[in-house]
C-alpha cells in the first residue's frame, strides 16, 4: 500500500508532502515495489519535496525491485534539476540498476543529454 507521503507524492499535491514532512512522518516508508517517498518525488519531478526529504536525512541510496534508485528514475523521466541537486547531495552516480545501468546511461539511453553533462 501506499503511505500518505507515497500518495501525496503520486498526486503532485507539494504542500501537503511537506506539511507530512515537518510533521515527522517516515520518510524512508517503501511501498509495495520497495519505493521510498524520494523515488516517488524524483519521478512526477518535485524538487521542493526531493530538497526536503534530503534535508529531513532521507537515505537517497536505497533501490526499488529493479534496483533504481530516485536518481535512476530522475534520469529516465528527465527531471534534470532533481538529478543534478541528487548529484550534489552526494548520491553514488555509479549505482546500477538491475539491468547494470547507471542513471547516466539510462538518461543516455533516453537521450536526456543534459543529465548526463
Amino acid at each position: 500500500g501506499l503511505s500518505a507521503l507515497h500518495s501525496a507524492c503520486k498526486r503532485q499535491q507539494i504542500p501537503i508532502a511537506l506539511t507530512l514532512i515537518h510533521a515527522g512522518c517516515n520518510i524512508n516508508i517503501i511501498d509495495n515495489n520497495n519505493e521510498t517517498p524520494l523515488h516517488y518525488a524524483s519521478r512526477e519531478g518535485l524538487l521542493a519535496v526531493v530538497e526536503s526529504l534530503t534535508s529531513f536525512g532521507c537515505r537517497m541510496d536505497l533501490k526499488n525491485k529493479v534496483d533504481a534508485t530516485a536518481l535512476h528514475l530522475a534520469a529516465r523521466h528527465a527531471h534534470v534539476e532533481i538529478a543534478r541537486f541528487l548529484c550534489l547531495a552526494g548520491l553514488n552516480l555509479n549505482i546500477q540498476d538491475k539491468d547494470g545501468r547507471t542513471a547516466c546511461q539510462i538518461a543516455e539511453i533516453n537521450g536526456n543529454v543534459e543529465i548526463v553533462q
